[in-house]
């Protein structure tokens, strides 16, 4: 199986997470996107796991500790 065909069923959970974690719609999907294009950049950053769901959440949980998300101010107060 391709990697794209072991990622695609998975990224509409991960899109609703990315979101969650991230605070909108963009920013999540702007993670995944990044995520994605890394895993495309060097497939060997896609980890062997007990399952492909749980190794795209590794992927996204790296990139996400390791990126800067800016918070806007007046939403940092709500």
């Amino acid at each position: 199986m391709s990697l794209s065909a072991t990622i695609a069923p998975h990224l509409p959970f991960l899109r609703r997470f990315s979101r969650a974690v991230s605070g909108s719609q963009e920013s999540g999907d702007a993670l995944v996107a990044a995520m994605l294009e890394a895993i495309i950049a060097d497939t060997n950053i896609f980890p062997e796991a007990s399952s492909d769901r749980i190794a795209i959440y590794k992927v996204f949980a790296r990139l996400f500790t390791s990126v800067a998300i800016r918070v806007p101010q007046e939403q940092a107060q709500t």
